[in-house]
């Protein structure tokens, strides 16, 4: 089950898809549930069905095609069971669909959530600059100052001198 969890929990259960109203052989009526299941360390991907009774909802029925479903129960079988769960928890009408990378905002121009940005422009004459200086001790920064009037490019007259030369 925790094995399971952490497979659910990591976004390894793709293209869930239910039925609902199945009829078995025994007359109840079933939910049939069918999922891709990856592996985590791994490429390969499980195809995972469930069929859960529409009135008790307890799993009628459970298969999956990696080895360890001889046994009874899978970690495939549990990620599909916790996705089934999160469902039915949050009260959702259907199974969320799995977006396409062309289907979402693109992530490659977007600043990164702890990044230290100040919430309004400040001047540059009142920022706070700091030597590094780290004592291993205590690692303070033992120089700190603010620089007034400081300009990042010389005067005019400066850049032609310096052209000049």
């Amino acid at each position: 089950m925790k094995k399971g969890y952490g497979l659910w929990r990591e976004g390894y259960v793709k293209n869930t898809m239910v039925k609902a109203n199945v009829p078995t052989s025994n007359g109840e009526v079933v939910f049939v549930v069918k999922a891709r299941v990856g592996a985590s360390m791994k490429s390969v991907s499980y195809s995972v069905f469930v069929h859960l009774n529409q009135r008790t909802a307890e799993v009628e029925y459970n298969i999956c095609n990696c080895k360890a479903v001889q046994g009874g129960c899978c970690k495939h079988v549990a990620a599909l069971l916790y996705t089934v769960l999160d469902v039915v928890n949050l009260k959702l009408s259907a199974v969320h669909a799995e977006l396409k990378c062309t289907q979402l905002p693109q992530k490659w121009n977007v600043p990164p959530g702890n990044s230290k940005t100040l919430e309004k422009a400040v001047k540059f004459e009142h920022l706070l600059f700091e030597k590094a200086d780290v004592n291993k001790t205590n690692k303070q920064h033992s120089v700190r100052g603010v620089r007034e009037n400081y300009c990042s490019t010389p005067p005019y007259a400066q850049q032609l001198e310096i052209k000049r030369q």
